[in-house]
């Protein structure tokens, strides 16, 4: 009867992409010819690439089987490695500011807005009582892109 234990998984940077390792620990309980009990270990290593950057990554050994081979018995182990991913996300921020005096009797603002689903830019600038370009401006945007489903910055006067 096999059994099989996998072990902590180690990852390493080769070029690009990550070779995850795993010591496999195998037991076999077999009669031998005499008929008495007999078991054998033996440990291996299970190594597969993987493309990309890894976080974090676990080892199962699956179960064992056995299978005639010729003269002897040929023993496969399926291990199942289970990965998981980071992902680098970059947000905009705002990282400088200058202040200046407004024009008596206007005061000027800025609105954090999400654009709803197919909003244009000119629905956005008459809702919020601006213009485009103004939109356009603070948030880095060209006039004839569509619209980014994150925050806009909206410049009003009021």
């Amino acid at each position: 009867m096999p059994a099989a234990d996998c072990g902590a998984v180690t990852t390493g940077q080769e070029g690009d992409h990550t070779t995850l390792r795993t010591p496999l620990r195998l037991r076999l309980l077999y009669l031998d010819e005499s008929g008495a009990p007999v078991t054998a270990e033996r440990t291996d290593e299970v190594a597969a690439p993987v493309p990309g950057d890894v976080t974090t990554a676990r080892a199962a050994c699956l179960s064992p089987s056995l299978r005639p081979s010729g003269t002897g018995l040929e023993l496969t182990v399926p291990v199942e490695l289970t990965v998981e991913r980071s992902r680098r996300c970059t947000w905009d921020a705002i990282t400088a500011a200058e202040l200046t005096e407004p024009e008596p009797g206007r005061r000027p603002s800025l609105v954090l807005c999400r654009p709803k689903k197919g909003e244009s830019l000119w629905e956005l600038a008459k809702r919020y009582r601006t213009d485009e370009q103004a939109i356009c401006a603070a948030n880095g945007l060209e006039q004839e892109t569509p619209l980014p489903s994150g925050l806009l910055l909206i410049p009003r006067v009021r």
